[in-house]
């Protein structure tokens, strides 16, 4: 009986040249970093009898972009979001009222709301 041959994967020349290839491999491949996530938030600066004041501030936020805003959850406007920090002014409410005001934007696809701010008119 002839004794048995190593298998090839494992003879003395083959195996290294697999581990360095899998080593190579490995340091090749890395994933993308992720972007940052975009954030906003937004904040009541002044009111009025009839108008509100109210800032936006954002992070790692692709401008220009379509800011959308709420008032009551019902769409109010839509401007052009150019700058991380935006003035809004609201117009058209009542007096001694209270109105929940929060935005909707997207970035990277995804869609984002900012905190809910209340705004009472004097």
């Amino acid at each position: 009986m002839k004794p048995l041959k190593p298998i090839f994967f494992f003879s003395s020349s083959f195996f290294p040249l697999v581990v360095a290839f899998l080593m190579l491999f490995n340091l090749c491949c890395k994933k993308a970093p992720t972007e940052p996530n975009a954030t906003a938030t937004m904040s009541v600066e002044d009111v009025s009898c009839t108008e509100a004041w109210v800032k936006v501030t954002s992070t790692n936020y692709q401008t220009p972009n379509t800011l959308t805003l709420f008032v009551n959850d019902k769409v109010d406007q839509s401007i052009t979001f150019v700058s991380s920090d935006t003035l809004l002014y609201v117009d058209s409410l009542l007096p001694n009222q209270s109105y929940k005001i929060k935005a909707a934007f997207v970035t990277n696809n995804q869609p984002q709301t900012t905190n809910e701010v209340i705004a009472t008119t004097m």
